[in-house]
């Protein structure tokens, strides 16, 4: 049976460390499966699998400072990689010995630990593949903007690459011929769905304002009927918490309510007490909660990025709306608060379109992908 281990930054809370814990899961069955963390941290999510981690000392320091080096680094030495992508040579040298010791036949590189590929190559005889979990754009525009070159030439050396869309497969295969698209699955089921009658909007993501949008998404609250709020469900840092708070007063708005960190049951809740769901996001590789929201039936509506487009099929399956176009937002928002059977159609839309994240199709790709059992 062929040894796979997924390599990843942390397991804390977040959409690909979701996703890897359900993919890791589901190829148990066929495969000898571990999860790598970088961080010396439990993961948020339940496991089957073994969760490995490499030995070391190092002092983590809090993400407010993280975000000070950061801002130092951007500003002062001009290099625009935030400082959570970082990985430490004392990281890569425990991450070799740790795999000398689990001798896997597969790594499963995500995020920036695709940036090891080099050093594994030279230290190991096992297959590498590169998973990508966000957009070509966002990668070699803002992520490794300053180590371009060096994460081209990384991807060149996986021996296959996952992204996410059919999109930015195209763009991956330049660099790599062998890249492939599989979805992410989808990670909550639930044979319920929103019966519609809710004046609940429902927005689930880390609070992260310029990535997630929010700062439109407070904007467009403003434009809501009074009986109908829009509420959120996510965890983020504490200082961002507070300038997120902080804006929403500003605004002077009343129909945003911030619900924090929901899972599980909690989190199915959220979505079937809701009647439509909200996507303000300025990019994002495959967004998960898109997934989730068409499981519970609720109709979608997103300013356009790869992520939703490749989701909704450019409006086939939700509303896209040209990125930041706040007013044609409002009006489309409006229209599904005031038409009820408009939201119906578009339920229908989303739970046929939610078949195509079932865990098991994605399980049976990557299975094709790994080359079965020995």
């Amino acid at each position: 049976m062929k040894k796979i281990v997924f390599v990843v930054k942390d397991m804390e809370m977040g959409g690909l460390q979701k996703v890897t814990s359900v993919i890791a899961d589901s190829l148990a069955s066929k495969f000898e499966v571990s999860i790598l963390s970088m961080e010396q941290t439990p993961s948020f999510f339940k496991l089957s699998v073994p969760l490995e981690t490499i030995s070391f000392t190092e002092r983590k320091l809090s993400w407010g400072f993280r975000k000070i080096i950061t801002k130092f680094r951007h500003e002062v030495l001009r290099n625009s990689d935030p400082f959570w992508m970082q990985i430490t040579d004392r990281q890569t040298e425990s991450l070799l010995k740790k795999l000398e010791i689990l001798n896997p036949d597969v790594i499963v590189l995500e995020e920036q630990m695709i940036l090891l590929s080099d050093n594994l190559k030279e230290k190991g005889n096992y297959s590498i593949i590169g998973w990508i979990h966000n957009s070509f754009n966002t990668y070699f525009s803002t992520y490794f903007r300053n180590r371009k070159c060096m994460m081209e030439q990384s991807l060149k050396l996986c021996d296959k690459v996952v992204c996410l869309t059919e999109d930015d497969q195209r763009k991956f295969q330049l660099l790599n011929s062998d890249t492939v698209c599989i979805y992410n699955p989808l990670t909550i089921e639930s044979q319920k769905i929103s019966n519609l009658d809710n004046k609940s909007i429902s927005f689930v993501g880390r609070i992260a304002i310029e990535h997630k949008g929010l700062d439109n998404l407070v904007k467009i609250s403003k434009s809501l009927p009074l009986d109908w709020g829009i509420h959120i469900a996510g965890g983020g840092s504490r200082t961002m918490i507070k300038k997120f708070t902080q804006l929403v007063e500003s605004q002077k708005t009343e129909n945003i309510y911030y619900e924090g960190v929901k899972k599980d049951e909690a989190l199915a809740s959220h979505y079937i007490n809701s009647s439509i769901y909200v996507m303000t996001s300025r990019w994002e590789g495959m967004p998960l909660v898109l997934a989730e929201a068409m499981n519970f039936g609720l109709p979608i509506i997103a300013f356009e990025q790869t992520g939703a487009n490749e989701v909704l099929k450019n409006g086939e399956y939700g509303i896209v709306i040209e990125q930041g176009n706040i007013i044609e937002f409002n009006k489309q928002l409006n229209r599904l608060i005031e038409d009820r059977k408009l939201r119906e159609d578009y339920q229908k839309k989303s739970l046929k379109r939610v078949k195509d994240f079932s865990v098991d199709s994605i399980a049976k790709q990557w299975i094709e992908l790994i080359g079965g059992s020995d």
